[in-house]
């Protein structure tokens, strides 16, 4: 059989037509697979290793490709023995090259001539030939055009339409799939504009599907950032954390390279790297205690936090997606679907990619692939597989999957064509690995469109539930409008297309202002209507008091009430509309205006013959199903509400209609209509189809009705459908309607007549489990312009807020507390009212964030000096007037320190005695001894034989992470003698206290029982200074039962309080051979166990809740309930022990309390800095980058040898801005790499400053020469310790023991035995870590802050937690670290000018160092290391202008053994050991 005649040099071009047929050859190599392939890889265009693509076998072995797009046999074989010879080295384990080229060889078999056939065999023999003499054992293969030819004509599917991609210069190309695009977009109509786009994150998700070569780079980046993270945490060196990043890492860079991405594999290696490097902070900070973090246990939180911020992004559900080529997006109606799509297809047009978007609404009930075809004008002779094998070809030229998006499944005949079909559609796609298809359908005909057995596993599903509040809000900015300050109800304005109309109707009326008084879903689609009729009536002239537009929709209404479909024939439209208005022009045309006006919409249309025809439908849909339900409520309502759905009325007969197609969305807007208009719920409807399944709609119309149509017998079905989740989630939306009977007034009396336990059963558990609604209405608050809130409104939402403290879903309780901030920045009289509506609530879990919040409100530097003096005056009079506050460390914390504030801005009256808001204060003393009967009461049922076993707060505080890292570190400060006592006992003290006031009272008997016991634990224990083996504990307990049933349990427990040896079974106690002793931590331990019990936790209530909970070392964001407890019970007992204990030596609280667990005065989430993305672009900041030209390891290395890549110019420290603004960086780091297959090539430099008086200048920089300053705190930092330190309280809360600034400083690596010299680093450090328990921020936060004698010498004040600038007098910013709020690493910026007037002033002078390291490794650092280069340059101050000292550089080299293995070569028997270490260049 003849092949048929396929023309090569027809190719389209692909870039060029070479490229092209490198690219076809690939394309064929891809199919052809060996047996026993295991990989294939593509080089790319113009492969430098000999080949353009090689497979792997199992063996290892390797076939390889290559391909010459040359007419010339002799031109062709000189190129290709290049080629070859490349190959061989490159690819030592090739056993097979195939040669592919255009044209087929001539064997005339001529005299005298020798052929192209004969050239070819001679060429091969001699290369094989030549291969052998080096022991290479080669096949050398030719895919000419003749077998070329066959294999694009073979019967794989992927191959059928590589021809049709290849050699037709009209179909498939570029131009094609745009204009295709350009006539899909204008069968879109008013569902996508482009210009009002809003990048949304689902977006990804569909990027995703098509394999976007940009999700695989940043994989790869991600791996990176794990790399780095683990090489800057310096102590995981030699523990299973460093493995375990390494491993996270190996996983990333595979997934990069192979683009094959285990989304779920990735993620259980990263969170494993996580909870190590948790694990390992954790056993740090035990070991720490209460002193400040260690420098170890900040690498190791900002790596914990890291891989956090990695695991979260990993966790996004577009990773999953990459390997699948099919997904469903669904939402509600005019949610954006259709736009989501079409932006998904311009974006891939407009990258060069190709893609496709069919729009559902235009299929008839038939096979969709001939409709498609035939929409898409195909050649008739084009078949299905041929068709998928062009774009599969077209997909994989481009190298990512073709895109096929097929919109609105639900629409016009969807519900007939796709339950029987879809599943075969998405059988044919499967065998086309580079096509992807995405398909919309609205949600509530997922069940009538979407066959059962495309599950979520064959088909992934994504909801778009359409604008966020805040990406309305950035809509309306683009189109001048703005919002009423609510929490926006209405679902419609979330929905991207009703908004975008809406907006366009508005801005012809001249308002700019959207819905004054937001009432239900109703009244904003008749508000729309009627500015869309005037506008209308206005172009067609209409004279006054007739209203042809409404006529015209009525009747264009009953016409799919009467059809039960969506949509009217034009024809059928046109006759309807011309009965009301009949226009001769398309100026007098009511159906073309409405149209043009966005109300109406006219789309093809296949019919059931096969033609087409034109289509009216309502352009958003649900606007439609509204008009629909008011025509048949209208026509149906002649007898009454209860009359409405009778046999033989317009609505019964719409509902029973089998064959209509608008059932699904008529109910819900039945929802809404009829307790509006008629008082009755759907689900009472009279005569109501036993068919139609009311709950859902019921659902919906909760928050889309008038706020008046909520009745009690709505209540009741909320009650009835939906529980407390759906009763809750109501009062909630409802919750800042003034007037409302059902606002957060009422939840507020329901909640109050609670008790903590019973609230806690109820309304917390809820917030746990539904937080939508509470994070919708904190969400807007963070949103919204605290000036537009109205009074009442504010106050409203404040006291919902407040109700949300009660949370143990830390991001609900902490994001509540900084909204509580935002609406009493700006209302301190709205601070103080909530304040006194909350301060006796019997949750001081409540109380302590509503304090936390009134701290940060005032930290925002709002209120004036009488509104200050007023809410301090009044914590101060209701906390701590009396001198005992209540007994909870974190509430006097806050209120004492607003109290501090105050007096910091002077604000305190004259007088005011400060001290009495810090401790000691009055509080009951000593706390409880709880026995162990007490302790085995603490049980709770499990199983189906019920048997009792320690409850949760038994566990984790019996020995768990709680008690040795939270409650341990807390009581172990303490001693356990009274505050004022001196010396503070000894162990044996308190043993021989007790044991002489046990003596004066004991019976002889009693004594004997002491003598008794005392045996017993020194034959348990044997020669053991220590706990009892575990084997012996029970001995021990048995001895200690016998020792209590003598004494009886009173003095037993005060035995065990004060005289045990505490340590006997556990190792958690400390242990002090001599010196004061420790609190007893198992008495502290099993007091806080009952008084979490005691405050009211209860099986009954709360476990059910709890043991579902996650109790994992690092899983704080949901808590149970007993945790919660157990956090009162600890910051009780903090307060009481700090009232009444002494203070051991060295645990002193000099500084903020390791308790805190939020910065109220932070009202950031992130920074632009989040520790491990590369920005993109270079900042202002730091606008030079080095250039890393290093490809290989010889590359690398002359790299590293060179000057190159060591920025450290002056350029560096004096910046300009792009408003042309001066400053100067006071600290900065940046980090450049190149990251190749064999070899990573790094530099990196690091900026510090600081302060000298200007006679010691020359001391100072003497003993700085021949340092260097590469270390992070290598150039001092001022200021008080910036953990937990909150940001508002700098610089006045807490003391950094200076002297105005000045510290005495040695350098590192100079001379320690010179004195100390004086400097005054200009700069302090903040830190908040999300690794903890803060979860209102969402990253590791780390600020460079003026340092405070900075602050005063030029007058800044904070501006706010937000924005975080530093403004002088005039409101000017002076100081920022830019990274607050653009993208780049933080830094600390200065105003140039004002910055060193200061200095010359003062006559000091700024001392800059500038450092940095350059270096070359293997990909991991197992891989080799060729060498390190160092280098730092000193700057100071002279006058207005900057000196440059000169470089100083050293060079670490690498051991022969690494250089060998960076190199690949053998490091056999190499000595390990340095050269030349730290060679002065």
């Amino acid at each position: 059989m003849s092949l048929p005649d396929i023309d090569f040099s027809e190719i389209r071009r692909h870039g060029n037509q070479a490229d092209a047929f490198e690219e076809l050859c690939c394309q064929l190599a891809a199919d052809e697979a060996s047996l026993d392939r295991v990989r294939f890889d593509r080089k790319g265009r113009g492969g430098d290793a000999g080949v353009e693509c090689f497979e792997t076998l199992a063996d290892g072995s390797e076939i390889g490709w290559q391909v010459k797009f040359y007419w010339d046999i002799d031109s062709m074989l000189r190129s290709l023995g290049k080629s070859l010879d490349t190959a061989l080295v490159k690819h030592p384990k090739m056993r097979k090259f195939i040669a592919c080229f255009p044209f087929d060889l001539a064997d005339a078999r001529k005299d005298s001539t020798t052929t192209a056939l004969e050239k070819w065999d001679a060429w091969r023999a001699e290369r094989i030939k030549q291969a052998g003499k080096t022991g290479r054992a080669i096949e050398i293969e030719r895919w000419d055009a003749h077998a070329l030819r066959k294999r694009l004509t073979s019967s794989n599917p992927r191959a059928a339409g590589r021809i049709a991609f290849w050699f037709d210069r009209k179909l498939f190309t570029t131009d094609w799939f745009e204009g295709k695009f350009a006539r899909a977009r204008t069968g879109l109509g008013e569902r996508y504009d482009p210009e009002g786009h809003i990048d949304l994150p689902i977006g990804r998700a569909i990027r995703a599907v098509t394999g976007d070569p940009a999700f695989f780079v940043e994989l790869g980046e991600l791996g990176d950032a794990v790399r780095r993270a683990a090489d800057e945490a310096f102590p995981i060196v030699g523990t299973p954390v460093a493995d375990a990043c390494d491993t996270a890492v190996a996983a990333l860079h595979a997934a990069a390279q192979s683009r094959i991405v285990p989304a779920a594999s990735l993620c259980e290696a990263v969170r494993a790297a996580a909870n190590g490097a948790f694990a390992l902070h954790g056993e740090l900070g035990a070991a720490n205690g209460e002193r400040d973090p260690s420098t170890a246990m900040g690498a190791i939180s900002d790596l914990a936090a890291r891989l956090r911020g990695i695991l979260a992004e990993l966790r996004m559900p577009h990773w999953a997606l990459l390997n699948r080529r099919s997904l469903l997006i669904h939402g509600a109606a005019g949610s954006g679907k259709s736009h989501l799509l079409a932006d998904a297809c311009a974006h891939q047009l407009a990258a060069g990619r190709p893609a496709l978007m069919i729009l559902g609404g235009t299929l008839a009930d038939d096979e969709p692939w001939s409709q498609i075809l035939k929409g898409l004008d195909l050649p008739r002779h084009l078949e299905v597989s041929q068709f998928l094998g062009a774009l599969n070809a077209a997909g994989e030229a481009a190298g990512v999957r073709t895109l096929i998006a097929i919109d609105a499944l639900n629409e016009k005949n969807g519900q007939a064509i796709w339950p029987e079909r879809l599943a075969g559609l998405l059988h044919d796609i499967e065998q086309f690995p580079w096509i992807t298809v995405v398909l919309s359908c609205r949600t509530t005909y997922l069940e009538l469109v979407i066959p059962d057995t495309l599950d979520a596993a064959k088909l992934p599903q994504i909801e778009h539930r359409g604008f966020s509040v805040g990406e309305v809000r950035a809509y309306l900015r683009q189109h001048g409008m703005t919002l009423p300050e609510t929490p926006l109800q209405v679902a419609e304005f979330r929905t991207p297309l009703f908004l975008r109309l809406y907006c366009d109707a508005l801005d012809f009326e001249g308002e700019t202002l959207l819905a004054r008084g937001l009432g239900g879903v109703t009244d904003i689609f008749r508000a729309y209507t009627d500015a869309v009729a005037r506008r209308v009536q206005r172009q067609l002239k209409v004279p006054p008091g007739r209203s042809p537009a409404a006529q015209a929709l009525a009747g264009l209404s009953r016409e799919m009430a009467d059809t039960g479909r969506a949509d009217i024939p034009l024809d059928r439209a046109e006759a309807i509309v011309r009965a009301v208005h009949p226009g001769r022009s398309a100026h007098e045309d009511l159906l073309f205006q409405l149209e043009n006006e966005g109300m109406l919409a006219v789309d093809p249309m296949f019919t059931a013959a096969g033609g087409t025809v034109q289509a009216v439908r309502f352009t958003f849909e649900r606007m439609g199903d509204h008009a629909v339900a008011a025509d048949l409520l209208a026509r149906s309502s002649g007898s009454g509400a209860a009359g409405l759905c009778a046999a033989g009325t317009p609505l019964r007969a719409a509902l029973d209609d089998d064959d209509s197609w608008i059932v699904s969305g008529l109910l819900e807007a039945l929802a809404v209509q009829l307790p509006e208009g008629f008082g009755v719920e759907l689900p009472d409807l009279p005569g109501l189809p036993d068919a139609s399944v009311p709950d859902h709609a019921f659902v919906q119309s909760l928050q889309a009705r008038r706020l008046d149509a909520l009745t009690a017998r709505t209540w009741e079905l909320v009650d009835a459908v939906g529980g407390d989740t759906l009763r809750y989630d109501t009062l909630i939306a409802l919750a800042t309607e003034p007037g409302h009977p059902n606002n957060v007034r009422h939840l507020d009396a329901e909640l109050r007549a609670l008790s903590m336990g019973g609230r806690d059963a109820r309304w917390t558990i809820h917030l746990a489990q539904s937080p939508d609604a509470a994070f919708h209405l904190i969400d807007w608050v963070r949103a919204a312009d605290p000036d537009g809130i109205a009074t009442e409104r504010a106050e409203l939402a404040a006291t919902q807020l407040a109700w949300f403290l009660t949370a143990t879903r830390r991001a609900l309780r902490d994001k509540a507390t900084k909204a509580l901030v935002v609406l009493f920045a700006d209302r301190a009289a709205l601070a103080t009212q909530v304040w006194r509506a909350f301060a006796g609530l019997d949750d001081l879990y409540v109380v302590e964030r509503l304090a936390a919040a009134l701290f940060g409100a005032a930290m925002q530097g709002r209120w004036s000096m009488e509104e200050l003096r007023a809410v301090a005056g009044m914590l101060h009079a209701d906390l701590f007037a009396g001198g005992s506050p209540p007994a909870n460390k974190l509430l006097r914390d806050y209120a004492s320190g607003l109290i501090g504030y105050a007096a910091a801005q002077s604000a305190l009256p004259a007088g005011f005695d400060l001290a009495s808001t810090s401790p000691p204060f009055s509080s009951a003393w000593p706390i409880e001894k709880i026995s162990e009967e007490q302790m085995e009461a603490f049980k709770v049922a499990y199983g189906e034989d019920g048997e009792g076993h320690r409850d949760t707060i038994v566990a984790s505080l019996k020995d768990g992470d709680f008690a040795r890292y939270i409650l341990d570190p807390v009581a172990r400060r303490f001693s356990p003698a009274p505050r004022g006592t001196d010396p503070l006992p000894t162990a044996k003290d308190l043993r021989d206290q007790w044991l002489a006031e046990f003596t004066a009272g004991a019976s002889e008997a009693e004594l004997a029982a002491y003598d008794t016991l005392q045996a017993a634990v020194a034959a348990i224990k044997e020669e053991r200074n220590g706990p009892v083996h575990a084997d012996r504990r029970d001995d021990l307990r048995a001895a200690k039962r016998a020792f209590r049933d003598a004494i009886g349990p009173e003095r037993f427990e005060d035995w065990r309080a004060r005289a045990e040896s505490w340590r006997d079974e556990g190792m958690y106690q400390g242990f002090a051979a001599r010196g004061p002793a420790e609190f007893n931590l198992a008495w502290a331990r099993r007091w806080v166990t009952w008084r979490a019990h005691d405050l009211g936790w209860s099986e009954a209530l709360h476990q059910e809740f709890d043991r579902r909970i996650d109790t994992g070392r690092n899983s704080h964001e949901v808590e149970r309930i007993g945790k919660k407890y157990q956090w009162l019970a600890i910051y009780e007992l903090a307060a009481r022990m700090e009232d009444n204990l002494a203070v051991l030596p060295g645990e002193e609280e000099d500084g903020p309390s390791r308790l805190r667990d939020i910065d109220p005065s932070m009202l950031r989430e992130r920074t632009e800095d989040d520790g491990w993305r590369r920005p993109r672009e270079a900042s202002f900041w730091a606008p030079y980058a080095p250039t890393i030209d290093a490809a290989t390891p010889g590359e690398a290395l002359a790299w590293l040898n060179s000057s190159a890549a060591m920025l450290d110019g002056a350029e560096n420290v004096e910046v300009v801005d792009q408003d042309g603004r001066q400053w100067l960086v006071l600290t900065g780091f940046e980090l450049w790499e190149e990251d190749r297959d064999q070899v990573r090539s790094e530099s990196w430099r690091r900026i510090g400053c600081t302060i000298v008086r200007a006679a010691d200048l020359g001391q100072l920089l003497a003993r700085l020469d021949g340092v260097h300053m590469t270390g992070h705190h290598d150039m001092p930092v001022g200021g008080a310790e910036g953990y937990h330190l909150h940001l508002g309280e700098h610089p006045w809360a807490w003391s950094d023991r200076s002297d105005h600034g000045w510290i005495e400083w040695r350098p590192n690596g100079s001379d320690w035995q010179a004195p100390a010299l004086a400097v005054r680093p200009p700069t302090a450090e903040y830190t908040a870590e999300s690794t903890g328990y803060d979860y209102s921020i969402t990253q590791n936060i780390t600020l460079n802050l003026p340092a405070g004698w900075l602050m005063d010498a030029l007058g800044l004040r904070l501006s706010d937690g937000q924005s975080i600038e530093y403004c002088n007098t005039e409101g000017e910013v002076v100081f920022m670290d830019p990274s607050v709020h653009r993208v780049g690493r933080n830094a600390a910026l200065v105003d140039r000018a004002a910055f060193l007037d200061l200095l010359a002033r003062e006559e000091l002078v700024a001392i800059w160092a500038v450092a940095g390291e350059k270096s070359v490794f293997g990909e991991l650092h197992s891989d080799g290391f060729g060498g390190r280069r160092a280098f730092t340059r000193l700057f100071h101050s002279d006058g207005g202008a900057l000196q440059a000292l000169s470089r100083f550089e050293t060079f670490d080299k690498p051991s022969r053994r690494q250089r060998a293995i960076l190199l690949g070569e053998d490091a056999d028997g190499l000595a390990d050991d340095e050269e030349d270490a730290d060679v002065e260049m």
